[in-house]
């Protein structure tokens, strides 16, 4: 068992605080809000969707590139300035976008927009975290996630409305506005320093075997639920029985994930994270294989995507802490970056490949490679040692 963590100071949860609510503004206004406002955007100008969404495709992109230039930032003791660097580029960049009025200037913009979520969303707030709080870091990170997994319940109801009343413009420069004042909320306190290390210990070289394995195994659980979530409504929307439940599919997975942060939180402080992360990944088989023998009915249906969304909410706060269990302190950044940029990439993936499988070979198929790539990330997970916190 780990050692059980003392609760925050007044101070410290403060400063985690306002990470958390910051975290919840900028996924709403850098992520969530393209996802809301795309078929508006479809609707009152004409553009192609096609090219639209490839714009969205390579901004996620630039976004895995560029997290291990931020990681590296954050290690020579700048991550606050690269967060709120990121935050004023992106209000900048919404601002922008809402008075194009061409695809050719909104999809360049779109493109960009990808270096301010990786300067500002998750990854460079857990380096941070984890370099100020240090073996103390599993519940500021366990709050900061559960606070933002409320992102899709801010950002659906808040563009619905404001869409109501309004265009799509005014609702991204709503949505500017929004990032901007999660730039200023970002604290300035707990920006530790460079931890000390000789010349020959600095963030350079290749990853470590160790940072590639972390990568790689939770990668497959990111690409085989960016499949799972893109591919499966499509094909329940095709079965006269599912049709209608196909709609609530985002609304299933969001609360699940708040659920599974909820139940990680307390367990990350009493067990071995690698135990956890090894069973949280055992758990996750279970919907893939639960896709092949069950009838799609909306009440087998329904159990599946809880589960799923309650593992994938658990991944997001052992990702950071078994990094943070792993790897010197003074590389924390660096690579959180290049564990960021795998799994990123395999997300943008996921819905591409899926849909070839999907399309080429049907469901079936493509529950049974979801199903492989998820046990190739368990079995990733072995060569990890068990290790004590630094």
């Amino acid at each position: 068992m780990a050692r059980i963590e003392p609760a925050l100071t007044r101070g410290r949860a403060s400063l985690v605080g306002r990470h958390a609510v910051a975290q919840l503004m900028l996924w709403s206004g850098l992520y969530y809000l393209f996802p809301a406002l795309t078929g508006r955007i479809l609707a009152e100008t004409g553009w192609s969707a096609s090219i639209l969404t490839a714009s969205y495709t390579a901004g996620f992109l630039l976004w895995a590139f560029s997290s291990p230039l931020v990681g590296r930032t954050i290690d020579i003791g700048h991550g606050i300035v690269a967060m709120r660097c990121g935050a004023l580029v992106g209000a900048s960049l919404l601002v922008a976008m809402s008075q194009a009025q061409t695809l050719a200037v909104f999809a360049p913009l779109m493109v960009l927009l990808g270096a301010s979520m990786a300067a500002t969303l998750y990854d460079p707030c857990f380096a941070i975290l984890l370099r100020r709080f240090g073996a103390s870091a599993a519940s500021p990170v366990a709050t900061v996630t559960l606070v933002a997994g409320f992102a899709t319940l801010l950002t659906f109801p808040m563009v619905g409305w404001l869409l109501q009343v309004t265009d799509w413009r005014t609702v991204m420069l709503a949505a500017a506005a929004l990032v901007l004042a999660a730039a200023v909320l970002i604290p300035s306190e707990g920006a530790a320093r460079p931890a000390d290390r000789s010349r020959h210990d600095m963030p350079r070289g290749r990853a470590s075997p160790t940072v590639l394995l972390i990568g790689l195994s939770f990668a497959t659980l990111m690409f085989s639920h960016a499949a799972l979530l893109f591919i499966l409504p499509l094909h329940l929307r095709k079965l006269p029985e599912t049709a209608d439940f196909a709609l609530i599919l985002p609304a299933l997975l969001g609360p699940a994930q708040i659920f599974g942060r909820l139940v990680c939180a307390p367990l990350i402080r009493l067990f071995d994270p690698v135990l956890l992360a090894r069973s949280v990944f055992g758990v996750m088989l279970l919907p893939p294989l639960a896709l092949l023998v069950v009838p799609y009915q909306a009440t087998t249906i329904l159990p599946i995507l809880l589960l799923q969304g309650a593992g994938y909410g658990m991944h997001t706060i052992l990702r950071p802490v078994l990094t943070r269990n792993h790897v010197p302190p003074f590389r924390l950044g660096r690579d959180l970056g290049l564990i960021a940029m795998i799994g990123l990439v395999m997300m943008a993936l996921g819905p591409a490949a899926g849909g070839v499988v999907w399309q080429g070979a049907g469901f079936q198929v493509l529950a049974w490679l979801l199903l492989a790539m998820n046990l190739v990330g368990v079995l990733l997970l072995f060569p990890l040692p068990r290790r004590a916190e630094r």
